[in-house]
């Protein structure tokens, strides 16, 4: 990873800053992204300590809104005409749901369409790479989502902010492999389940927060959920690998939800349209 460009978005805390860390010490340049300067800040000063402090940069990016994901992709194309690596981590999970300014439910728009625009964005620099990769953050939740709702949550019913992150996290497993065949024959697309973690992406007293709680010693660490990231981002026998679905640094099968053409085109073509990309 000597020398190559990698792009990390939710960096700043969590799996994605492990994945960072990961990254960094296999010699790469890693731009860092998170919402929260102070705790981007703290990141790229433990990131710092690794190394080579010129090979680390930091951009504060709300992936809510597609004018920040537009804004973050401009800076980051404008300093680099080549990048070589874009891990797509951002992402959240909200008891109830929550609408971002353009009026669309906040967990599809940081969950899956800030990935979708942010891929297609940044495609012309991962092109330009000799061998580009996007690595999505998937999970194991996917299995229980659904495409049929479309973009939007749950109307009625307990849990709609955990059912809305299962059908994000479906959804996110769709765009792997349907970008996989999209692509230049250069850039390759893999998602992985990193494992259930103890991170900060569910907190509060809610039901989402105690489960978490309750289940905290069987979790596993930031640092061990980021290895099949770190693999995906780095592994040289991967350059070829693509559309895959990964757990503990293997390619796993997908739920048969994947393969349902109608709802997934449906879903491809209601992103088109919010974001303007992927035609």
């Amino acid at each position: 990873m000597q020398g190559k460009v990698v792009v990390v978005t939710g960096s700043t805390s969590g799996i994605g800053k492990q994945i960072a860390i990961g990254l960094a010490r296999r010699g790469a340049r890693v731009v860092l992204a998170g919402h929260d300067r102070d705790e981007g800040e703290r990141a790229l000063q433990e990131l710092a300590r690794l190394g080579d402090h010129a090979s680390l940069e930091l951009e504060i990016a709300d992936f809510s809104t597609f004018d920040a994901v537009r804004a973050f992709a401009a800076a980051v194309s404008a300093r680099h005409p080549r990048i070589d690596v874009l891990v797509n981590n951002a992402g959240v999970l909200h008891e109830r749901p929550r609408l971002t300014p353009e009026g669309l439910d906040a967990t599809w728009s940081i969950n899956y369409l800030a990935p979708f625009l942010l891929s297609h964005l940044l495609l012309p620099r991962l092109a330009a790479a000799p061998q580009g990769r996007i690595v999505n953050t998937a999970s194991v939740a996917h299995r229980w989502g659904r495409l049929d709702r479309g973009l939007r949550p749950p109307s009625r019913g307990p849990g709609p902010g955990v059912r809305t992150y299962f059908d994000t996290k479906l959804a996110v497993v769709v765009l792997t492999r349907r970008m996989a065949t999209r692509v230049p024959s250069s850039v390759t697309v893999n998602c992985f389940h990193p494992g259930v973690i103890g991170t900060n992406l569910a907190t509060g007293p809610g039901v989402i927060g105690r489960l978490m709680r309750v289940g905290q010693p069987v979790m596993k660490t930031p640092e061990q959920g980021a290895r099949t990231g770190i693999f995906l981002a780095s592994a040289p026998e991967l350059h070829t690998t693509s559309g895959e679905y990964f757990v503990d640094e293997r390619p796993r099968r997908p739920s048969r939800k994947v393969h349902d053409h109608d709802a997934a085109e449906a879903l491809w073509q209601a992103s088109v349209e919010l974001t303007g990309v992927g035609h």
